[in-house]
């Protein structure tokens, strides 16, 4: 844009200096003119035409630009990949992500319990848009009491059209709670959300994220031992906090600095 300006500028400026110029040199000396001005009609009427032409010429390009840039945002449009979050039973065959259940100050300073039934959720990410996604990453947890050492995850690279990736999310308790100073009682039931984002690619390369919601329903149950599991953990509900938003490759958080990036297997 600030080059169209230059060269309207430019355009606007460029006559009054040939005339100006016209006039110094006393060009009737040189040309069969009277000294009536009269060739400032004909200089004008030349460049006038060339005016007008770069005038229709900057019109035209710009409108072709415009159309140009109208039809791509339709073919994205026509291609964008939409995320649905949906609850599905465990297997072990899905990918896994890993937090650990920080529940209060003093779990922040213990090792995760060592137990073979430790709790998850598991839930589906689905395509529900017009064509295929690709490279597939999360990233940007919140969370108040779960958390995980990566900030991305790269999950998938291809997921088509009405397909979806299964997910397992592990969340290990850190040590026994009971004589901790609870935020709640135990045995309460605590609502609390964990919200990131989706990353993926539309067929064209272009980069988008929405941002999802899983509300857990959890619960801590006394008197267990470092062996046993404590944590009960289901969900309550999915929230789609976001249609898709485009994003640059420099803005994805991979691509930043002293980021960890994790691949889920």
């Amino acid at each position: 844009m600030n080059k169209k300006i230059l060269l309207i500028t430019v355009i606007l400026i460029f006559p009054i200096i040939i005339f100006a110029i016209l006039d110094f040199i006393n060009i009737t000396n040189y040309l069969p003119f009277t000294d009536r001005y009269d060739w400032l009609a004909f200089i004008g009427a030349a460049i006038g035409g060339i005016i007008g032409g770069l005038f229709t010429y900057i019109g035209v390009k710009i409108t072709i630009e415009d159309n140009k840039r109208i039809h791509e945002l339709e073919n994205q449009k026509n291609v964008l990949p939409l995320i649905k979050l949906e609850n599905i039973e465990y297997d072990y065959k899905y990918k896994y992500i890993s937090f650990d259940f920080l529940y209060t100050e003093e779990s922040k300073k213990r090792k995760a319990k060592d137990i073979v039934d430790t709790e998850h959720i598991s839930f589906m990410i689905k395509n529900v848009g017009e064509r295929e996604l690709y490279d597939l990453h999360l990233a940007d947890f919140n969370s108040t009491y779960f958390f995980t050492e990566c900030d991305s995850f790269e999950l998938e690279p291809i997921i088509y059209k009405n397909d979806g990736i299964g997910i397992n999310f592990n969340l290990y308790e850190k040590g026994k709670y009971d004589n901790d100073n609870l935020p709640y009682d135990l045995n309460d039931t605590i609502i609390s959300p964990i919200t990131f984002n989706v990353y993926f690619k539309d067929c064209y390369n272009n980069w988008y994220y929405q941002t999802v919601q899983i509300n857990l329903f959890h619960q801590i149950i006394p008197g267990k031992g470092l062996k046993d599991k404590a944590l009960n953990a289901s969900i309550k509900d999915f929230k789609v906090l976001s249609s898709p938003i485009e994003i640059l490759s420099d803005g994805l958080p991979w691509n930043k600095k002293d980021s960890k990036n994790c691949i889920c297997m």
